[in-house]
Parts: C-alpha cells; sequence; structure tokens
C-alpha cells in the first residue's frame, strides 16, 4: 500500500484556535477568515486541517467531513446548518441560502425577521438545514437554494448551477434550475460502491476498495 496523506493537528493551530472566539473573530469575519485561513495552512491545508475543521463547526455551525475542501472553510460563507461529508470538492463562489425572505409579510427585509440586527426579538423565518453527501463535486459559482435539503452521495452539480430541488445519489445535474443531465455510473457500478462506505477510508486505503469493488463490479 502507498503511503497515505491523514488529517493534521499542529499545536500552534490548536493554540490559535483558542484564541478565536476571545479576539471576536466569529463576529470580525475579515479577522476570522485571516485567522482561519493561518491555522488551516499550519495543518497542511483545508484538506487535511483538523483544528479548523473543530473551529467552524463549534463558531459558525457547518460540518465539513474528513479531505472536503472549498469555500465552506471562509467563516460566514457557509450559513449554520450546513452538513458537509467526505471527500467533497466545493469550487470558488459556491453559495448556500437555507432560508428564503418572508413573502407574507409587510416587508422582506432581514431587519423585520433576523433578530441580531436588534429590531424584533426572535426570528421570524427559521433557518434551514444541508447535507452534501460524501465524494461529492459542487462547480464553481453554483448556488444552492432553500428547496435543496440533501445532495446525494457521490454527486456533480455543473459550475453557475442554481440548485432548486434535492439531488439524487450520483447524479450529475447542471442548469438553472438544475437539471439530471445523467447518472455518474452506471447502476452496477453505484449499488457496489455505496456499499463499501469507502469515504470512511483514509485515501490509500480508500483507493484500494474501492478500485477492487470496481473491478468485481466489472468481471
Amino acid at each position: 500500500m502507498t503511503n497515505s496523506p491523514t488529517m493534521r493537528w499542529h499545536p500552534l493551530a490548536r493554540l490559535l484556535a483558542r484564541a478565536y472566539a476571545p479576539l471576536g473573530c466569529p463576529r470580525r469575519r475579515r479577522i476570522g477568515a485571516v485567522m482561519l485561513n493561518l491555522i488551516v495552512r499550519l495543518e497542511g491545508g483545508e484538506t487535511f486541517s483538523l483544528s479548523g475543521r473543530r473551529l467552524l463547526a463549534e463558531r459558525h455551525g457547518v460540518s465539513i467531513g474528513k479531505y472536503s475542501y472549498g469555500p465552506c472553510f471562509v467563516p460566514g460563507v457557509f450559513p449554520p446548518g450546513v452538513e458537509i461529508g467526505n471527500y467533497v470538492s466545493i469550487g470558488p463562489g459556491v453559495r448556500v441560502f437555507p432560508r428564503n425572505h418572508p413573502m407574507g409579510n409587510f416587508s422582506t427585509h432581514p431587519l423585520f425577521y433576523e433578530s441580531e440586527l436588534g429590531v424584533v426579538a426572535k426570528d421570524g423565518v427559521e433557518g434551514g438545514s444541508l447535507w452534501i453527501g460524501h465524494d461529492v463535486w459542487i462547480g464553481a459559482g453554483a448556488i444552492v437554494t432553500p428547496g435543496c435539503r440533501r445532495i446525494g452521495d457521490g454527486a456533480v452539480i455543473g459550475a453557475g448551477s442554481v440548485v432548486t430541488r434535492d439531488v439524487p445519489d450520483y447524479a450529475i445535474v447542471a442548469g438553472n434550475p438544475a437539471r439530471l443531465i445523467r447518472p455518474r455510473l452506471d447502476p452496477g457500478e453505484i449499488a457496489a460502491l455505496s456499499n463499501t462506505d469507502w469515504w470512511e477510508l483514509d485515501p490509500a486505503e480508500a483507493l484500494e476498495r474501492a478500485s477492487h469493488v470496481l473491478s468485481a463490479s466489472h468481471a
């Protein structure tokens, strides 16, 4: 088996992560982005950083799986309630919107439904959630709207697409609104891979298991 890169801790990164909240970084987005970028770089980048993942989960409500990367690592770009699986590739400029402005109120302005802005006592629109499955690739500039609550394992979303509904496992979707182009793999391959949970393994083990399973499915 070849050498396999693994998730990483760095002592200095952990110290910086402890200073993140006392310095007001969760509210001061620019400072937070600089701090988080430093933490992530100390641990080998977005793909491998454990401290960065813990910080985003605890302070920003965004859960990021192993070996995933993209703008989800910029504080505030992905809203609370987003969960991202393992081995996910997210292109630049991707945005997630978990809730709409209210249509039935006298105004659609967030001053009148977001309590953190100080006008109303409690939020008038419930926050949404989004699960992005394992081994998903989201192309640059794609937008995920509140109508989508799940992007399935192995799915591909074309660059610039507007996703308005759930995306099935191993589907390739694109367009505005995003529509099914075709399955990424044939049904036999999808069934074989889905039963392996290869995304729970480190890269070298994952490669070995998935390659063996696909070879067997073609035999």
